[in-house]
C-alpha cells in the first residue's frame, strides 16, 4: 500500500515539473519578443540620423571635375589694386576681357612724383585690329581709385586712327598733333608700346621702339600709373617701369 501511495506521489510530482519545463519556451519567447520591441520603439529618427551622419562611408564618391585657372605668367613691375572691368592674370599676361564697347582700365599701386623721370612700357596684344579699338598708357592719376579724378593717357587708338596724348577728367584736353597710324599699323594685332617722361614734363612716345612724337605736358604734376582699353581683349604683358 505504501508502495502504492508513492509511486502515485512520484507520479503527480513529475507531472507538475514537466508541465512547468513545457511553458518557460513560451514565456521566454514572450520576453524576447517584448524586449525587441522595446529595444525598436527607444530608437529614434534623430540617433539613426546621428548615427549615418558620423560613420564614415566606405563607397567611393564620383567628384565633379574642377577647372583650374591657368597659371599666371604677368611679368610686371607694377601692382593692380583698382579696375573697371574684367581683368585677369593668365597664362598669357595680364588680360582685359572686353564684353562691350566701353572704356576698361585699371590702376597701379606705383606713383610718379612730378619731376620724376621714368621710362613706362609693355607688350601688347588685341583680339582683332579693329577700327573702334584703343589700347592706353596712363599716368598722372592723382589717386589710384578711378580714372575719372582726372588722367592722362597716351592713346594708340584705332577707333580715331590716331596716337596721341590726352587728359580726361572734369575737363578734356588733348596734347600734341594728331598722329595716324599708317595701314600696316591698322593691321597689327600684338605690338610694343612706350612713353618716356622727362623731369621738365616731355613726353615722348613709341611704336615698336619707332618714336612716334614729343610732347611737353605742362600741367601734369605726377601720379598713379595704369593701364586701359576699348572695345577690344587685349593682353598686357612685360609690364615695365624704369625711373631715370
Amino acid at each position: 500500500m505504501k508502495k502504492s501511495i508513492c509511486l502515485i506521489g512520484a507520479a503527480a510530482i513529475l507531472a507538475v515539473m514537466l508541465a512547468g519545463c513545457s511553458g518557460s519556451p513560451e514565456g521566454t519567447g514572450s520576453s524576447d519578443a517584448s524586449s525587441a520591441g522595446s529595444t525598436s520603439g527607444s530608437t529614434t529618427a534623430g540617433e539613426t540620423t546621428a548615427a549615418v551622419v558620423t560613420e564614415p562611408s566606405d563607397t567611393p564618391t564620383t567628384e565633379a571635375p574642377t577647372t583650374t585657372a591657368p597659371e599666371s605668367s604677368l611679368k610686371s613691375d607694377l601692382t593692380f589694386v583698382n579696375s573697371v572691368g574684367t581683368w585677369l592674370e593668365t597664362a598669357d599676361g595680364y588680360q582685359i576681357l572686353a564684353d562691350d564697347f566701353k572704356a576698361f582700365w585699371t590702376l597701379s599701386d606705383t606713383k610718379m612724383e612730378a619731376g620724376q623721370a621714368f621710362t613706362y612700357e609693355m607688350d601688347v596684344t588685341v583680339s582683332d585690329p579693329l577700327k573702334n579699338a584703343q589700347v592706353a598708357l596712363y599716368f598722372g592719376v592723382p589717386t589710384n581709385e578711378h580714372v575719372k579724378n582726372g588722367a592722362y593717357d597716351v592713346r594708340y587708338g584705332f577707333k580715331d586712327d590716331l596716337m596721341r596724348i590726352f587728359y580726361t577728367g572734369p575737363e578734356t584736353r588733348r596734347y600734341g598733333q594728331v598722329v595716324n597710324f599708317t595701314d600696316e599699323q591698322m593691321k597689327a594685332t600684338s605690338f610694343h608700346i612706350k612713353m618716356v617722361m622727362s623731369a621738365d614734363n616731355q613726353v615722348t612716345y613709341y611704336w615698336n621702339d619707332e618714336e612716334i612724337a614729343t610732347v611737353k605736358v605742362d600741367e601734369y604734376e605726377g601720379g598713379y600709373l595704369g593701364i586701359g582699353s576699348y572695345g577690344t581683349n587685349a593682353v598686357f604683358q612685360n609690364i615695365s617701369v624704369t625711373k631715370q
